[in-house]
């Protein structure tokens, strides 16, 4: 008599319905983790609408000729809003629509170019959220007013790299993080947050009339831009004159640090001697492993209110370790 046996690596119809049950548990969890995530962005989500010209509010929002530009925009501080610079760079005024319909003024605190990030000051007090560094293979929400409406857009997808370029209106744009969550035209300025209800970076929608994938500025990089607009009235970069390349090789016995791969001729790096093949390895005694420290490195000097820095790096030609120092104009 013949007899069946299932083998172990056969899953049954109990393993099956066991495997579903945890499948929706999951979904379940997933759902509501995006559903408490939208609910606390949304009290620090607003619109921002530049103005050709000064006027009330309600009036300029029912005259569309008075509007050169409108975006998305977030709360990074109690009084202080961020979004993308470039839908202002025609604006005369600024207004700022909270999803409860309150209009109010916002003031132009300052700008930073290298990122396109404004910042926006509000008499109004909104709620700011938590900040979190954003990693490869997070989970995010890009979060924004859809086609300049009040009626949010939410789009999920991960982070798929966090040193992405773009290139916006003829300058390129490095350092960005990519995401697969789509973002739509009216989006720029808004948050990329992950599913703990914590930012991560600021939308750069770079079409104006199609669906793209979600660029954003990473939240550390306009948090150091926010330090020093505090400290000094203005965000303030500091010209060194060098492009790098990290070096991906962490054995040992070679050097680490970035590779120079360019210097601009007249530069305070090219004073300092430092040529293409150059290892960059430490500022102010820092040691450098990506262009996220090098950045870092110069903002916190900038932020200290240091006179110079001081650049350690190996020299291809002279094959030793060499040290200058690049002064810096505040």
């Amino acid at each position: 008599m013949l007899t069946t046996t299932h083998s172990k690596n056969v899953p049954t119809s109990l393993d099956k319905e066991v495997g579903l049950a945890y499948a929706t548990i999951h979904l379940q969890v997933l759902e509501e983790a995006i559903s408490n995530t939208i609910k606390l962005v949304e009290k620090s989500l607003v619109m921002v609408v530049g103005l050709r010209e000064r006027a009330e509010c309600r009036d300029a929002l029912l005259n569309e000729p008075l509007i050169s530009g409108l975006a998305t925009g977030f709360a990074l501080d109690r009084h202080v809003i961020v979004t993308a610079a470039h839908v202002l760079s025609d604006a005369v005024d600024i207004c700022v629509v909270s999803l409860d319909g309150e209009m109010s003024k916002a003031q132009l605190l300052g700008l930073d170019d290298r990122w396109d990030v404004a910042f926006l000051h509000l008499d109004r007090t909104m709620d700011s959220l938590s900040t979190a560094i954003p990693k490869v293979g997070m989970l995010v929400l890009a979060c924004g007013m859809a086609f300049g409406s009040l009626a949010p857009y939410y789009s999920l997808g991960i982070i798929g790299g966090t040193f992405a370029s773009i290139n916006m209106n003829g300058k390129i744009i490095e350092g960005l993080l990519k995401s697969d969550a789509v973002t739509v035209p009216g989006m720029s300025g808004g948050p990329l947050v992950n599913l703990r209800s914590e930012v991560v970076g600021m939308i750069l929608a770079c079409s104006r009339d199609a669906i793209a994938p979600a660029y954003a500025v990473p939240i550390n990089r306009i948090e150091f831009s926010y330090r020093i607009l505090k400290k000094y009235g203005r965000v303030i970069r500091p010209r060194i004159g060098i492009k790098v390349l990290s070096l991906h090789n962490r054995r040992e016995d070679t050097h680490r640090g970035l590779i120079v791969i360019g210097v601009e001729k007249g530069s305070p790096a090219d004073s300092c001697g430092i040529d293409v093949g150059d290892i960059i390895m430490s500022i102010n005694g820092v040691e450098l492993n990506s262009v996220e420290d090098l950045w870092n490195a110069i903002d916190e000097s900038v932020i200290r209110g240091l006179s110079y820095i001081e650049i350690t790096f190996y020299s291809r030609l002279q094959r030793k370790v060499n040290k200058c120092y690049i002064h810096l104009t505040l």
